[in-house]
């Protein structure tokens, strides 16, 4: 590898991570000053309902899978 082909990869590699760099630091400033616009009562609100709303479907789900399980286990009854 000559010099200049070494030289080429290396500004390459540190323009790379420039431009990787500028992106990281502008998704931080968008992401961080959309966080301080928010209010976290709501956050906290719409979070704790979406929570709730969670755990009573996966509840329900398995509810119901635990009783058609049980309905399949179910001996039938001897008449005699």
């Amino acid at each position: 590898m000559s010099l200049s082909q070494y030289a080429d990869s290396a500004a390459s590699k540190v323009a790379s991570a420039a431009t990787f760099g500028g992106s990281a630091v502008s998704v931080y400033g968008g992401i961080n000053g959309w966080l301080n616009s928010l209010n976290w009562n709501a956050v906290a609100t719409m979070g704790g309902l979406v929570l709730g709303v969670a755990g009573f479907a996966l509840n329900w789900f398995y509810k119901e899978r635990h009783y058609r399980i049980a309905l399949q286990n179910k001996k039938p009854d001897l008449e005699v």
